[in-house]
C-alpha cells in the first residue's frame, strides 16, 4: 500500500530559457543539477500520495508564475495564496542580496501554498516573511521545514526533489535515497555539468571572487563565474595582492554589470 502525506514541500527543477538578440543562455540551473520540463513534472502522480487533507508549499519561479498554477492543478491542488513563505535572501554580508531582473532587481523567492480536502492551520504566528542568508546554488533555508511543521502540525510529510535527508521527513528526488517511487518519474538524467563549471577552484581563488560580488552585487551565470575564478587564478599567478586582485574582480563586474543593463546576458536574470 502506498503511504499518503498530508504535507507535500517542493522545489522543482524548473527548466526555462532567456533568449536575447544575439543568442540565447540556459537558465544557470541546467549546469547545476538536472532540470524538469512543466510537462515531466505534470506526469508525476502526486495525487496518489497525497491524504484527503493535505497542504502543497511549492517555491516557484517568479518570472513563471503560469507555469506554478498549471502544476498545481495538475497535481490536484487549489491555490490558497501564491505567498505563503517569502525569503529575503542576505549576503555572507547580512546584506539584502541584490540580484539581478528584467524589470526590477531579485532579492527574494516565494513558495505558493496550495490544498486538497480541507487541511486546517495549526499556528497563527508563523511569520511570511524570513530574512536568510543566501547557501548553494537554488539551496532554500532548513529553518523553512520547521516553520511548515509549526505552521501544518507534526504530519507524515514528504520534501520533492530533496538534497538532503531532514530528520522526520521522508524524501523524493535525483540526488538522495528515495523514501518511495512517484509513478510517472522520468529516468533520472545524468547531471550535465561542463568540465570548466565542475573544476574545483581552490578556497583562494573563490573567496576573491565571493569578495568582489560583495562589492558589486551581480547574480552571474555559469560562463561568468568560470571567467572569474579566471581571472582571479591568474591574479594571484602574477603575484597581486588580495585587494588589488579584489580590485580588479570588480571592474570586470561593473562593466558586464553595464553591458547586461543594455540587454546583454552575462548575468543571469
Amino acid at each position: 500500500m502506498t503511504k499518503k502525506y498530508s504535507i507535500i514541500y517542493a522545489d522543482p527543477p524548473w527548466s526555462f530559457n532567456s533568449v536575447k538578440p544575439g543568442g540565447s543562455m540556459k537558465s544557470g540551473a541546467a549546469a547545476k543539477y538536472p532540470t524538469m520540463t512543466l510537462e515531466q513534472m505534470k506526469k508525476l502522480d502526486v495525487p496518489a500520495i497525497c491524504e484527503k487533507d493535505c497542504v502543497l508549499i511549492m517555491w516557484y519561479v517568479s518570472s513563471q508564475p503560469q507555469e506554478a498554477l498549471d502544476l498545481v492543478k495538475a497535481w490536484g491542488f487549489t491555490l490558497k495564496n501564491m505567498n505563503c513563505f517569502i525569503w529575503q535572501k542576505l549576503t555572507t554580508n547580512l546584506m539584502p542580496h541584490f540580484g539581478m531582473g528584467y524589470w526590477t532587481r531579485a532579492g527574494a523567492e516565494c513558495t505558493l501554498i496550495a490544498v486538497r480536502g480541507k487541511p486546517k492551520s495549526e499556528n497563527k504566528a508563523i511569520r511570511q516573511v524570513r530574512a536568510e542568508m543566501l547557501g548553494e546554488h537554488s539551496e532554500k533555508p532548513a529553518v523553512f521545514r520547521d516553520e511548515i511543521v509549526r505552521l501544518c502540525g507534526d504530519l507524515p510529510r514528504l520534501e520533492m526533489f530533496a538534497r538532503c535527508v531532514p530528520a522526520g521527513w521522508d524524501v523524493w528526488g535525483n540526488e538522495v535515497e528515495k523514501s518511495l517511487t512517484i509513478a510517472g518519474e522520468p529516468e533520472a538524467p545524468a547531471p550535465q555539468v561542463s568540465p570548466e563549471i565542475n573544476h574545483k577552484w581552490s578556497v583562494e581563488v573563490r573567496e576573491l571572487v565571493e569578495s568582489a560580488l560583495d562589492q558589486c552585487p551581480c547574480e552571474p551565470n555559469d560562463q561568468l563565474y568560470v571567467n572569474l575564478y579566471s581571472q582571479a587564478n591568474a591574479l594571484r599567478l602574477k603575484g597581486k595582492n588580495n585587494e588589488e586582485a579584489i580590485q580588479a574582480i570588480v571592474q570586470t563586474l561593473k562593466a558586464v554589470t553595464a553591458e547586461y543593463l543594455e540587454g546583454n546576458t552575462a548575468c543571469a536574470p
